[in-house]
């Protein structure tokens, strides 16, 4: 080198000294084409875990409206159930009021309901002024 002096020289060779490229760690994708031409495939990563998470939030979905779908179905008899009560008792008081007012037709001017569960008498005039 030139006369140049020492503290200078040291400069000069941290300055040229060749800068050290970290390494990339672990397995990769590659794509390697009929003509050995290597390219990599990072790309099939994301997809794979974009799929796997879909797969996932999917599953999780089916489950949650199983659950929510058992239930709708026990209620669903359980209101099936309340509701055919419900046309018995209907029925039954429709036929125990036809009872009821063909006894009323028959007897005319004085009636005399008797209900069969309980013992009450009932009796009415037509010709009875208010």
């Amino acid at each position: 080198m030139e006369d140049l002096p020492k503290e200078l020289e040291k400069e000069i060779k941290k300055l040229c000294q060749p800068v050290k490229m970290a390494k990339k760690g672990g397995a990769g994708l590659f794509l390697i084409n009929d003509f050995g031409k290597v390219k990599p495939v990072g790309w099939i990563k994301t997809f794979i875990a974009l799929i796997s998470l879909t797969t996932f939030f999917i599953t999780l979905l089916t489950f949650l409206l199983y659950y929510l779908y058992s239930d709708l179905k026990i209620e669903k008899i359980k209101q099936t159930q309340k509701l055919v009560a419900a046309e018995k008792k209907i029925n039954t008081l429709i036929n125990e009021k036809e009872i009821l007012m063909a006894r009323l037709v028959i007897s005319g001017n004085n009636v005399d309901l008797t209900n069969n569960k309980s013992n009450t008498k009932i009796t009415t005039n037509k010709n009875s002024k208010k």
